[in-house]
């Protein structure tokens, strides 16, 4: 009997955790509506406004809820966790950025949350930064090799983090 009490304490504490790190990422109904639509693929804003709200253009109220809708996408966009499937045109799909797959699936126990820059990314960083310094100050020209080497790292890995977000 007791062991039935038990898996109701483990599940009741897995769901706490999940509550807890959900309301940590500070996302509102529309958002989570947004992210829940845009596992399942691209979407315009218009989509999104029929799908979340049942509205179509053509209904009254139809702006408060676009709008809505736009200012969510917006604030999800500045997060990094939805990124533009096209650069112009008037229909724009919206995306999950590989961040906002990561932040969506963090949202389970047993995974921590990402960070844009890891602690090997920052050290690679720093050390590029001291040896630019060094390569500047001194005569060798082994540290401007090496430094150009770092740089070139740095550049790459510059490059899949900015990935990851759009």
């Amino acid at each position: 009997m007791s062991s039935g009490n038990d898996a109701d304490e483990d599940l009741l504490v897995q769901v706490s955790k999940t509550a807890r790190k959900l309301s940590h990422l500070k996302l509102n109904h529309v958002q989570v509506e947004i992210l829940r639509e845009l596992m399942d693929g691209r979407r315009t804003v218009s989509e999104l406004t029929f799908t979340i709200f049942n509205s179509r253009y053509t209904d009254e109220g139809y702006e408060t809820y676009h709008s809505r809708v736009i200012r969510a996408v917006k604030s999800l966009e500045k997060k990094g966790y939805i990124a533009r499937s096209k650069i112009f045109g008037r229909n724009i799909p919206y995306k999950l950025t590989q961040h906002g797959v990561a932040c969506i699936a963090s949202i389970t126990p047993e995974m921590k949350e990402p960070k844009f820059i890891g602690s090997l990314d920052f050290a690679l960083y720093t050390i590029t930064l001291l040896f630019g310094f060094i390569a500047w100050r001194s005569l060798l020209p082994i540290w401007a090799n090496l430094f150009t080497f770092l740089l070139g790292m740095t550049v790459l890995r510059t490059i899949i983090i900015l990935r990851r977000i759009m």
